[in-house]
């Protein structure tokens, strides 16, 4: 997907899945973008696998996952137009493969109760609630993340299995009140990260 728009494109309860380019795979944002209760996942690609943004993009309650690059894997931030520039919170930014940033590449800044399995090459500003990995201990939840399915609605997601991490991890009361399938958040203690609330 390239967004190139005037305004503010709102990707929502969406997936960008098994897209191969020589550049930024599944998303290639140039402008104002707002990712919410989606799944990117399975993108293949030279460089930035999964999104590349060079402007503004905010990145609430989404799984971005499974991607694949030489270079830059989830998450690759390029340099930035405005000042907003790239904000995220209650998403699942893990299991992303890369010889140099394999989940992100560039400043991020977090609104709260994230998840990140590898921080190394992100230049990551956390916040409350956040869990992150590094390249010698890393955080990768595939083992406990189901494949892109239709887990009973229209969109692929990737369920989150017993276990995962994401699990009951955002305590807030922000979340959207469904999921990126339309079923309803915090069916356990609390609400799960990510786009699919087990």
């Amino acid at each position: 997907m390239h967004n190139n728009s005037i305004g503010v494109m709102t990707l929502d309860s969406s997936t960008i899945s098994n897209n191969e380019s020589a550049m930024a795979g599944g998303t290639n944002n140039r402008r104002r973008l707002v990712v919410i209760n989606s799944t990117i996942s399975n993108n293949r690609s030279n460089h930035s696998a999964g999104i590349e943004s060079r402007d503004v993009l905010t990145l609430p309650n989404s799984t971005v996952t499974g991607n694949a690059a030489r270079e830059r894997g989830g998450l690759v931030v390029q340099l930035m137009v405005h000042n907003d520039g790239v904000s995220m919170s209650k998403t699942i930014l893990a299991g992303n493969t890369a010889e140099e940033g394999p989940d992100c590449l560039g400043i991020v800044s977090s609104l709260g109760r994230n998840l990140i399995g590898i921080d190394s090459d992100c230049g990551f500003i956390p916040s409350e609630g956040d869990t992150m990995g590094t390249e010698p201990q890393p955080i990768d939840p595939r083992s406990k993340l189901g494949n892109l399915a239709a887990n009973g609605r229209p969109t692929t997601t990737n369920a989150l299995l017993p276990g995962n991490p994401a699990i009951n991890a955002s305590a807030d009361g922000s979340c959207p009140p469904v999921d990126q399938r339309g079923v309803s958040r915090q069916r356990g203690s609390s609400y799960d990260i990510g786009a699919f609330e087990r």
